[in-house]
């Protein structure tokens, strides 16, 4: 079945017309015909790769993690658990199926921390190594109370995945006190490694050779990635921010670079719910 248009609908360019030109014989033509409206708007959608594939980390995204890592911290936790998962080692390679296994164990990790009345803070960034294939690089937080439970539930879970299809691990993790700010931020920049690099001109007046410089992280190729590289948990993201009406006093790009990965947030918080006063008044 074709579809046809109006002309108003179409593109308007202005033409110069000879003299005498027969006006009505014009109007009287049939609509110009186009393709069906469904096989139109396919044709106009971008390939599935340009949608979130992307060689770097886009510098927004990075600036809304160091936002939501602040969060966060301002609410009283630090994201103290450093976790990196190789897919391929579980025979996981395809981005859709790396997407659905990812979203397999947040969801799962979102109902741990739930049962155990914690809300799930986390944040992961996905890369994609020639060798390795797609890994993830995640932050989250867990209580020093919950670290021995957590342990047990994440090798339960690597079992689940892995089922004997690898000899290597799936999981690599590191567990820090939850009062680890340092830590925190050192993975923090090294997570995003693959910032992209570009400078922007008003950029290359602070003489910095590229915007990993500029923000004080590492700089690395991590791949080209079919995916969104960075997710940042909804207990973590904009909503949430605005819910709890969070204005962070500093961003990543107007605080001096010795407190910019500092735990200057994390006190401001204890200020704010009068844990600093209390601490005082019990000494």
């Amino acid at each position: 079945m074709t579809t046809y248009l109006p002309r108003s609908l179409l593109s308007v360019r202005t033409i110069t017309l000879p003299p005498g030109f027969d006006w009505q014989w014009l109007c009287e033509q049939p609509a110009i015909p186009l393709m069906p409206v469904a096989q139109l708007a396919e044709a106009n959608d971008p390939p599935a790769r340009s949608r979130e594939g992307s060689r770097y980390i886009r510098r927004y995204q990075v600036f809304d993690l160091y936002d939501a890592i602040c969060f966060a911290n301002y609410k009283g936790a630090i994201l103290n658990i450093e976790l990196t998962i190789s897919w391929k080692l579980a025979g996981i390679s395809s981005p859709t199926d790396v997407k659905r296994a990812y979203n397999m164990l947040m969801d799962r990790f979102r109902k741990f921390m739930v049962q155990r009345r914690y809300p799930a803070y986390y944040y992961a960034v996905f890369e994609n190594d020639r060798k390795i294939g797609y890994h993830n690089h995640i932050g989250l937080h867990v209580p020093d109370s919950l670290q021995a439970a957590f342990r047990r539930w994440i090798k339960n879970i690597e079992l689940e995945i892995v089922q004997g299809t690898t000899t290597g691990r799936l999981f690599h993790i590191r567990l820090h006190k939850q009062s680890s700010v340092k830590s925190q931020w050192q993975w923090f920049k090294y997570c995003v490694k693959g910032l992209d690099p570009s400078l922007t001109k008003r950029d290359k007046q602070l003489g910095k050779p590229d915007a990993n410089s500029l923000a004080g992280v590492w700089r690395r190729e991590t791949g080209y990635v079919e995916l969104q590289r960075v997710r940042i948990a909804r207990s973590l993201g904009h909503k949430a921010r605005r819910d709890a009406s969070y204005t962070p006093k500093h961003s990543i790009t107007n605080i001096s670079e010795p407190n910019r990965y500092s735990d200057w947030e994390f006190e401001r918080g204890r200020v704010d719910r009068g844990e600093v006063i209390v601490q005082l008044s019990d000494d």
